[in-house]
């Protein structure tokens, strides 16, 4: 083996060796972020995700949970943030429907109705979608609109609690 392989080969695997150690210590912290939020720890889930992110800037999931952890606290603005980050590095309808749910929580119904339409047209399936959107339309006075969604989520699920 030349001299040259050597050296590309020993790169490749130093990287792949790196890449690997990172990604998976990334995933421990989050898997403890997880763990602390069922124990409703929201504030240690909260370190924990910030561990997960420093170590892999690009982790979506992580942002994600750490967005629910923040709005679990009430720290709104930041879990908007963080599904924010999300969608920017790939949208989801997880990221869009917990955007959007934030949104309306602190009565920019306009803005969630936004974001819920993206989650909608991720997946049409979910009945939370619609019953959110059918929220967002109400405080907005758009009663046919509402009612609209609102019938859409009980076709989907008769037994959903719409929420009003």
């Amino acid at each position: 083996m030349t001299m040259v392989k050597r050296v590309a080969f020993f790169l490749f695997f130093y990287w792949g060796c790196v890449h690997s150690i990172t990604a998976q210590t990334a995933r421990n912290h989050y898997d403890e972020g997880v763990e602390q939020a069922e124990l409703k720890d929201y504030k240690g889930a909260i370190l924990c995700f910030n561990r997960a992110i420093r170590l892999d800037p690009k982790f979506v999931e992580a942002y994600i949970e750490r967005g629910d952890a923040k709005g679990k606290v009430k720290d709104h603005l930041g879990a908007i943030q963080d599904y924010s980050t999300a969608i920017e590095l790939r949208p989801t309808y997880a990221a869009y429907f917990n955007r959007a749910f934030e949104k309306i929580g602190i009565e920019d119904f306009a803005g969630g109705l936004l974001d819920i339409d993206q989650a909608i047209r991720l997946d049409r399936k979910q009945e939370q979608a619609y019953n959110l959107r059918g929220l967002a339309k109400f405080a907005l006075e758009d009663m046919e609109g509402a009612i609209k969604d609102f019938t859409k989520a009980i076709k989907i699920d008769p037994k959903i609690c719409l929420g009003l």
